[in-house]
């Protein structure tokens, strides 16, 4: 799968996708550090990338249509002591 990783994510995340064979370029590889959440989306639309995300602003479905993307991927950390890390939130 193609991925877009928004900059509110880690370069190791990167790295995990990168080796289950995903297709995975970031915010940060493409020196869009501090652009709008617009631009982000759009990049990924154009690209044709899943956004994955921290940023709960990329969840609002009115501004980021699901159906104009491959989609947003929306996630945050569980509270501590909870094994699986992270939970999907928005697709």
């Amino acid at each position: 799968m193609r991925f877009k990783l928004d900059e509110n994510l880690s370069r190791s995340v990167a790295e995990m996708f990168r080796t289950r064979g995903h297709d995975v370029m970031t915010v940060r590889d493409q020196e869009l550090q501090g652009a709008s959440d617009e631009q982000v989306f759009e990049v990924s639309v154009r690209e044709g990338r899943t956004l994955v995300t921290l940023d709960r602003d990329l969840g609002q479905v009115l501004r980021f249509p699901p159906a104009a993307s491959a989609g947003n991927r929306r996630d945050r950390p569980w509270p501590a002591g909870n094994s699986s890390g992270s939970r999907r939130t928005d697709t």
